[in-house]
């Protein structure tokens, strides 16, 4: 009997340990996960700039058209002589000769919102400079008063009677050098051109 009791007891002992070493051993790991890869962060280009131009609509000029114009007239070194910047446009009808030759050719054919760069030569501008326009006139037949000064332009009774503008080239005590050519006259003028507006001649009514 004491021998039976002695092998449950050690049997238990036994069976016991077993369960505690079950209890004991680690838990198994989970399987590892790929961490996600954060996207790379996409670089949107700015657009390049564009330079926005006007595109030219409708017929183009013709003779007897009024047409609008804006300007910028430059000589050769590059200095400008006339604009029409910060003023109203020129306004001028085409074959009506209210402008130098050159100018009303170079527009003629342009459709509205059309720009262009014209380099128009003395003879088809303000003639060629002549040396007989240049006079040389006592003080005494000028406006008394006038302030005469080299690069000044005056008006003087031409020898028409006729009040002509002249500028000042030279001076002496008793003696002024007139030249009565256009400021222009002898130089090739260059034109920045935009045309603004066509307006065709309404139709006489039936």
């Amino acid at each position: 009997m004491r021998i039976t009791i002695l092998t449950a007891l050690l049997l238990a002992l036994v069976l016991l340990g077993t369960a505690c070493a079950r209890q004991t051993q680690p838990a198994a790991r989970p399987p590892e996960t790929a961490q996600p890869v954060a996207p790379s962060p996409t670089v949107t280009q700015p657009n390049a700039p564009t330079e926005t131009a006007a595109t030219p609509q409708g017929p183009p000029a013709q003779t007897g058209d009024t047409v609008r114009v804006e300007y910028t007239g430059k000589l050769d070194d590059g200095s400008v002589f006339d604009s029409s910047a910060n003023r109203a446009p020129l306004q001028f009808v085409l074959g009506g000769h209210g402008v130098i030759p050159g100018f009303e050719q170079a527009v003629t054919g342009m459709k509205a919102g059309e720009s262009k760069t014209v380099r128009i030569p003395p003879d088809q501008a303000y003639g060629p400079h002549r040396d007989e326009l240049v006079r040389v006139v006592n003080r005494k037949d000028l406006p008394s008063g006038e302030t005469l000064q080299v690069g000044k332009q005056i008006l003087w009774p031409g020898p028409s009677g006729r009040a002509e503008r002249a500028t000042v080239t030279a001076l002496s005590k008793s003696t002024v050098t007139l030249d009565t050519n256009h400021p222009l006259a002898g130089k090739t003028l260059t034109f920045d051109l935009h045309l603004v507006q066509i307006i065709k001649p309404q139709a006489p009514p039936k």
